[in-house]
């Protein structure tokens, strides 16, 4: 069995819109049963609180993936939060299919 060797990359708001979608399509696999029923979670507004966060000062975004650079994995903070912890999130969607998670 091989395994490819997974790459990260740090990608900054001048670069988020290379990534846009890669976390939009992650965040709906994630919170799929979720949109279905509660407005909350919908895509759309997603949308907005994502680009509320990109637009903060320090945002940044790091993406992990496979050597053939499929993003299986994002964690997205803003630099000088006092509480770290509470700004950033991870988000893994194996990149052979599966079951998504959010944490």
């Amino acid at each position: 069995m091989s395994v490819d060797p997974l790459t990260t990359e740090y990608h900054t708001v001048d670069r988020f819109q290379e990534i846009r979608s890669v976390i939009l399509d992650v965040y709906a696999e994630v919170y799929a049963q979720d949109i279905a029923t509660d407005p909350f979670f919908s895509l759309e507004r997603f949308e907005e609180r994502l680009e509320m966060h990109t637009s903060a000062p320090g945002w940044g975004c790091a993406s992990r993936g496979s050597a053939a650079n499929t993003p299986g994995s994002f964690t997205a903070s803003r630099h000088g939060t006092a509480r770290p912890s509470a700004s950033a999130r991870t988000c893994s969607a194996p990149t052979t299919g599966g079951v998504a998670s959010l944490r």
